[in-house]
């Protein structure tokens, strides 16, 4: 289940931890608005961080309309990783698109293109995706795909930390209110605490299928 949590949660745990809460955080030691900067640059870093254990923990799909004679489309403007691409035939039959090598680009040009149990590839190029053979008629591509992180702005704005991590950047930030307020020994023990998070991350994520894996 996500554990999602606010920006304002977050920014007040970290002002906690670093013995910085206020009630005036316009006019604080450490303003909201750059206390968010900082935050977010560690929310990234946990994302990255959950992305690269490729364990579906963010993920999106779009669909896209491939037209007759047209082998080019843009990807969706937070599109980060691909994950796979499906050509929707039908409501009922939904066939899986692979991935092109550089070297088979002619080859699958002789191919009698977009009939029913033919093969169809794909090939990432720049902000978009190519198909061969290109698309003989109009039909229905589903596109699974890493989204972007997204910065959050407002304090109701959200991250979903998964089973925690999100403490990871919480620490980051006190660390750096402390280091700002020449207080370096509560700033160590910060990113002490920051270091016990990302190794948990990394030795954890991976692992998000307990059972067997094919």
């Amino acid at each position: 289940m996500p554990q999602a949590v606010s920006l304002e949660a977050m920014r007040m745990a970290a002002r906690k931890r670093a013995g910085q809460e206020t009630l005036d955080p316009d006019n604080a030691f450490v303003s909201d608005q750059e206390l968010d900067v900082v935050l977010n640059d560690w929310l990234q870093h946990v994302y990255r961080l959950l992305v690269r254990a490729r364990s579906g923990y963010y993920r999106n799909s779009v669909n896209i309309t491939v037209t007759n004679g047209v082998a080019f489309y843009n990807l969706a403007i937070d599109f980060l990783e691909l994950i796979s691409v499906d050509w929707n035939f039908s409501t009922q039959e939904v066939y899986p698109v692979y991935p092109y090598e550089e070297s088979e680009r002619n080859q699958y040009r002789m191919s009698p293109g977009w009939l029913r149990l033919s093969p169809l590839h794909y090939q990432l190029q720049n902000n978009g995706i190519n198909f061969i053979p290109t698309p003989t008629g109009a039909s229905t591509v589903t596109i699974n795909y890493v989204p972007v992180f997204s910065k959050l702005k407002d304090p109701t704005d959200i991250f979903d930390g998964v089973a925690g991590f999100e403490e990871f950047a919480v620490c980051k930030a006190a660390s750096y209110m402390c280091v700002k307020d020449d207080n370096i020994e509560t700033a160590s023990f910060h990113e002490s605490q920051a270091k016990v998070i990302e190794d948990e991350i990394k030795a954890m994520a991976p692992n998000r299928t307990a059972g067997l894996r094919r």
